[in-house]
């Protein structure tokens, strides 16, 4: 989002942006620029909101998204890109690549090492991530982590999971939770898009052979809710 916001003031788009959390990111947020007369004639881009079915959507809004059943389209910042007809820097495409598959499709990419490392630690900057949640993900793995079939798991400290993330990686599968968060990184997260037993918890998912995830917020996590995804993580 940082970049795309950058791309948009380099080519002077007019653009709208409420500094909403990922989570929270909803259409109804913006309820009152869908409905203002002034916009009737120009074409609303709304990035990666939710649509929350509160009400019925403008003609002229268009959806920028690449999670769920959208997870084979561009990445939002491609999108946003071609748009507004202008090409990616290497920069701007490791962003998206990164976005799209996590640290495997910046190596498919040519990345080096340190340019990986940089945009690594940049996307830990764009959360919010601090010193203790590196403390506590580095806690999180050393009294929770635990080896079940072929996932790791871990019962996380801090809710920035991307930090549990980066110091397990590489890995095949990764399961991370806590209260009222969970997310399965890994090729076998593609099962878990297909189970309709799961469809209650409002999952997000992205598909991919090899770096797909999928992950639910905003729920209790229950360690029978845990048991039941490892399990059809490693038995389908």
């Amino acid at each position: 989002m940082i970049t795309i916001r950058s791309l948009l003031v380099q080519n002077n788009a007019l653009f709208i942006d409420k500094n909403l959390e990922w989570n929270s990111a909803r259409i109804s947020m913006f309820k009152d620029v869908l409905f203002d007369p002034s916009n009737a004639d120009k074409i609303i881009y709304g990035i990666e909101l939710t649509d929350n079915h509160l009400f019925p959507l403008p003609t002229n809004y268009k959806s920028i998204d690449h999670h769920n059943e959208r997870g084979n389209e561009k990445t939002s910042l491609e999108q946003v890109a071609d748009i507004l007809g202008t090409a990616l820097t290497h920069d701007q495409q490791l962003v998206a690549a990164n976005d799209r598959g996590y640290i495997p499709a910046m190596v498919e990419m040519g990345a080096t090492p340190e340019e990986i490392k940089d945009i690594r630690h940049r996307d830990q900057q764009a959360i919010g991530v601090t010193a203790n949640d590196i403390l506590l993900a580095k806690e999180s793995i050393a009294r929770n982590l635990q080896v079940v079939g072929e996932v790791l798991v871990v019962r996380a400290l801090t809710s920035r999971f991307t930090v549990i993330s980066d110091f397990l990686y590489p890995y095949k599968n990764l399961l991370i939770y806590k209260d009222s968060e969970l997310t399965v990184f890994g090729h076998l997260s593609l099962k878990l898009q297909k189970r309709t037993e799961f469809h209650e918890l409002k999952p997000y998912y992205r598909g991919d052979s090899s770096n797909g995830f999928w992950g639910f917020s905003n729920c209790t996590v229950t360690e029978e809710i845990v048991t039941q995804i490892i399990k059809t993580l490693n038995y389908g």
